[in-house]
């Protein structure tokens, strides 16, 4: 196929410069860059299914353990409280070994020196049985543990599913090379009152996003 160049007819200046941003517009990378935004694959965790109980690899996403870590719909074993935040699925992070589990994705477009903000919805697992224990969530980017995540305890939104929203976390990040790994850890390895036993833990991750701090806000 014969590649055409991209002609500006004779106009305005400013009837030219709209003509030239929306050309931005139609080249992905282009226009990531132009609003800020730090493309995120998969973010909201709906471009693969796993069987019940959800556990498996998880699209554009690395994960420590995939017998560890997988998606959810509503009312399945781990996300069995709160309202999905967007579309059907959740990602969920088990610790239950004495291991700490991850999902990472690596990213770039960054702009070094420049501040960005992380924001996505999270929520723990109900998992009403005795062995069950509210996990503790680390997110990091690159070698940078964001604040104030850096350790925050995290408990269910409810004992249902589909009633109460999931909590909303929103954390700044200065960038220091152009390319970095959004990373979201269970560190809970506590063992149980008797000592015998690790606690079984999991978090739920949903609606993932990442732009520039002066950007237009998210609109949720």
């Amino acid at each position: 196929m014969t590649r055409q160049a991209f002609r500006i007819p004779h106009c305005s200046k400013p009837a030219a410069m709209a003509l030239v941003m929306a050309a931005l517009v139609m080249v992905p990378g282009i226009a990531l860059a132009s609003a800020g935004v730090i493309a995120i694959h998969n973010p909201s965790f709906e471009d693969n299914t796993t069987p019940s109980p959800g556990y498996g690899a998880i699209k554009d996403w690395e994960s420590t353990d995939t017998s560890a870590t997988g998606v959810n719909t509503s009312g399945e074993p781990f996300a069995d409280n709160g309202a999905i935040p967007n579309g059907s699925q959740v990602a969920f992070i088990q610790s239950n070994n004495g291991a700490v589990q991850s999902l990472s994705q690596k990213l770039s477009g960054f702009i070094p020196g420049k501040k960005y903000v992380l924001r996505f919805y999270y929520n723990a697992r109900y998992a009403a049985f005795p062995a069950a224990a509210d996990p503790t969530m680390v997110a990091k980017l690159g070698s940078s543990t964001l604040t104030p995540v850096g350790g925050i305890s995290i408990k269910p939104v409810g004992t249902q599913p589909g009633t109460t929203a999931y909590y909303l976390a929103k954390y700044y990040y200065t960038a220091t090379g152009r390319t970095a790994t959004l990373r979201f850890s269970n560190i809970n390895t506590a063992k149980d009152s008797a000592g015998t036993a690790y606690d079984d833990s999991s978090i739920l991750i949903d609606d993932v996003s990442l732009r520039t701090a002066a950007s237009k806000p998210h609109n949720k």
